[in-house]
């Protein structure tokens, strides 16, 4: 109890002392001459850096202004070919990162709305970025793997680096195999592949004119695949193939 009011009496010598001290005119003056003096200066400083920014603004966004430099900087972030992309249009560039903080102003409203996803979502990239960081600083830097180890590891697994040979392949399925000898006597003579496959073909790539891509060796029958990789680019089979599926005319790409 005594203490509470050692404490009260204190209190009010220091509220005597204060008001005595701004009963004095010229106190009172040189204390707000000591206050308004810093706080005009921060103004006046912030003012002539504000003109600055917008004498250097390319552009301002509800009052937010974006400089040559901001707009650098954020292109230095993009990934290579948008870079080389506005280089020849910056006005795109500069869109772009308009309507970013345009999207950026409006989500702010709704900030305390997604705040717990955020606040979890931030948790979690902290912790991938800690563990990056961690395998690349601690583990990948000192991590020793000479060349010999290298070179056994890739004679152990050389299958895994091959890439195996390809062909490109087109196609025309006809129900018979007379149908499919009248096509290759028309393609002998000039006709064109793509357009008999999308009038005649009764297969699905018929679409694409019968383009069957990139087939690689081991996907087609044996004794048909060597034939098939012997082919010159462009050529047509002049053996018709049968399946379950019908009779194929079938020609090599370039």
């Amino acid at each position: 109890m005594k203490i509470k009011e050692k404490v009260k009496n204190q209190c009010r010598t220091l509220c005597v002392r204060i008001g005595s001290y701004f009963k004095d005119r010229k106190k009172r003056k040189k204390f707000i001459l000591m206050l308004g003096i810093p706080v005009i200066i921060v103004i006046a400083v912030y003012s002539a850096y504000r003109q600055y920014l917008k004498k250097n603004a390319v552009a301002v966004v509800n009052g937010h202004i974006i400089t040559l430099a901001d707009l650098k900087e954020k292109i230095s972030t993009y990934p290579e070919f948008y870079q080389e992309y506005v280089k020849q249009f910056p006005q795109q560039a500069l869109e772009d990162f308009i309507g970013e903080k345009l999207l950026t102003q409006q989500a702010k409203k709704y900030q305390r709305h997604y705040r717990k996803n955020i606040k979890k979502a931030i948790e979690n990239y902290r912790k991938d970025l800690l563990i990056k960081e961690f395998l690349s600083d601690q583990v990948l830097n000192k991590a020793q793997i000479s060349p010999e180890e290298i070179k056994n590891y890739y004679n152990n697994n050389l299958k895994d680096f091959l890439v195996p040979e390809r062909i490109h392949l087109y196609e025309i399925v006809v129900p018979t195999e007379q149908q499919a000898r009248d096509i290759i006597s028309r393609l002998s003579n000039g006709a064109d592949f793509s357009e008999i496959a999308k009038k005649e073909s009764i297969s699905s790539s018929k679409d694409k004119g019968g383009d069957l891509g990139m087939i690689s060796r081991g996907q087609l029958m044996p004794e048909l695949e060597e034939i098939l990789f012997s082919m010159k680019p462009d050529q047509v089979l002049e053996k018709v193939v049968r399946t379950d599926q019908g009779f194929h005319i079938i020609k090599s790409g370039e």
